[in-house]
This record gives C-alpha cells, sequence and structure tokens, in this order.
C-alpha cells in the first residue's frame, strides 16, 4: 500500500482541500444520510472542510464504483452514477466510509487526526493511501490515470510541507510532510505522533 504521511493541523487543512476541489480529476466521496446501518453515498467536487476523521477521494477514471453484494454467489453491485449516489447497508453504524469490497486498487483513503495521542499538545498523524499496484500480481494492477494523479498529490504535498523523517527524530530514509501551521508548532516545541 502507498502512504503519504502527513502532519497537519485545521488551519493547514485549507491547503490540500483547495488543491483536491480544484483538481477535476477527483471527487469526493461523501455520507449524504444515514438511517441505523443503511447509508446514503454520494460523489462531489467539492468539500466546505476536511474533518477529523476518515474521507473517501475517488479518481473519476478509475475502475467504476462497486458495491458488495454480501453473497459470494452474487456478483457485486455496480455504481451507475456517482454524482447521484448510492445506498449501502453495512455491519455498522459507526462507519465514516463506504465499502467497495474486493474493488481494486480502488479508491484513495485521507485519514486527518490533527490532535495527537502520544503526549500532551501533540500533533496527529494524518495520511492519504491508496492500494496502488498492491495487487498487481494477482491481476489487478492501478491504472495509469490514477497513478498519474497520486504523483502529481505527492509533488504538490513536497512543495507545500516540510519533509522530514519519519518516524520523527530517526534517520529513516522514509519521509514525513509537516505543513505549515503544524511546523511551526513542532518548531515550537509539540511533538509529532508516529502512529495515527
Amino acid at each position: 500500500m502507498a502512504e503519504i504521511i502527513l502532519h497537519m493541523v485545521d488551519e493547514d487543512t485549507d491547503i490540500l482541500r483547495d488543491w483536491i476541489n480544484g483538481n477535476n480529476d477527483v471527487a469526493w466521496i461523501v455520507k449524504v444520510r444515514q438511517e441505523g446501518c443503511i447509508y446514503r453515498w454520494q460523489a462531489v467536487s467539492q468539500v466546505d472542510s476536511i474533518t477529523p476523521g476518515e474521507h473517501c477521494i475517488w479518481h473519476r477514471q478509475s475502475e467504476r464504483l462497486t458495491i458488495p453484494s454480501g453473497n459470494s454467489r452474487l456478483k457485486d453491485g455496480i455504481v451507475a452514477d456517482p454524482f447521484l449516489g448510492w445506498d449501502q447497508r453495512l455491519d455498522t453504524d459507526v462507519a465514516q466510509l463506504p465499502w467497495f469490497g474486493s474493488l481494486a486498487p480502488g479508491p484513495f483513503w485521507l485519514h486527518y487526526r490533527a490532535e495527537g495521542r502520544e503526549r500532551a499538545g501533540a500533533i496527529g498523524r494524518s495520511g492519504v493511501g491508496w492500494l496502488a499496484n498492491y495487487f498487481r500480481q494477482i491481476g489487478k494492477p492501478a491504472a495509469p490515470a490514477p497513478q498519474k494523479w497520486w504523483a502529481q498529490l505527492r509533488r504538490f504535498v513536497q512543495k507545500q510541507a516540510v519533509a522530514i523523517s519519519w518516524p520523527p527524530g530517526t534517520a529513516s530514509r522514509t519521509r514525513a510532510f509537516v505543513f505549515p501551521r503544524a511546523y511551526e508548532l513542532h518548531c515550537s516545541g509539540a511533538h509529532l505522533d508516529a502512529n495515527p
């Protein structure tokens, strides 16, 4: 799985949100309503804010979105038009994201956690993730268009944020990206969580 590790606070999220909102290749998948375990999801071009929690980003040129049938003998359903929305029954009443079943590599996900848990006053670890080519060997490689968008996202983040080693304070070659306000707070002593 591919992941871009981020450290952001609320003041930073507009930078990422505005870039995604302005990109016609992708759309957000949002929860429109919920009644118990029945959810209504819908694709939208823009969101007003990025709140703490999980968010789904769908590349419009990737595979069609699926609704798992829940039965191995039945084919998964296809979302006819994500912008018109679809209903889905899940086994929980606290879902933040739709379930796409075996759809691979599937949509991107954004996990945002402003407040850390490892120390008082810490900045949480956030990130954008994607299965990318994880399932290439079983015949489910990522399409070229979402791969290109992923590379664009990484370049954008690299220009907007300060790259640090991850876990913070180590000599690791893995990088995390600290957005401007989070970086100011970190330079003033705020701890950056290593774990989500």
